[in-house]
């Protein structure tokens, strides 16, 4: 399998409850199934999903790519509970493609992400 961002070959990581790939270039994740709960896996993405070396440029700015799975044009998500989080997944094959660092960034919610969600649904009810 080919990243989807960068074009490297992607290591099948063994061991795991979940099916997934990392590149071997960029270090961005490929989880086969999107809707796997990244909060119940923590610990397994914390081993899993690596920080961008300060020489790797970012990939987050490559808008059209295909699923590294099916060839489908992979579709921009952004996570609902954390805002600052974007992924690609696939419409057909439901496959989902997270940025080095992205995985790790969405099984983690800081303190201030849960403040800025609480603040958000307290300015949405008061209208």
């Amino acid at each position: 399998m080919q990243c989807p961002k960068c074009s490297t070959a992607m290591s099948s990581l063994e061991g795991l409850a979940f099916s997934a790939d990392r590149c071997n270039g960029c270090g961005g994740v490929w989880l086969s199934d999107s809707d796997i709960d990244v909060k119940d896996h923590a610990v397994a993405i914390d081993s899993i999903d690596t920080s961008i070396p300060k020489d790797q440029p970012s990939f987050n700015e490559l808008r059209e790519i295909n699923c590294p799975n099916c060839d489908v044009a992979l579709m921009k998500m952004v996570d609902l509970t954390q805002l600052n989080v974007e992924y690609e997944t696939c419409p057909d094959c439901r496959g989902a493609f997270f940025d080095a660092g992205e995985l790790k960034d969405l099984s983690e919610f800081t303190l201030l992400e849960r403040l800025k969600l609480t603040w958000e649904t307290v300015r949405t009810n008061l209208k």
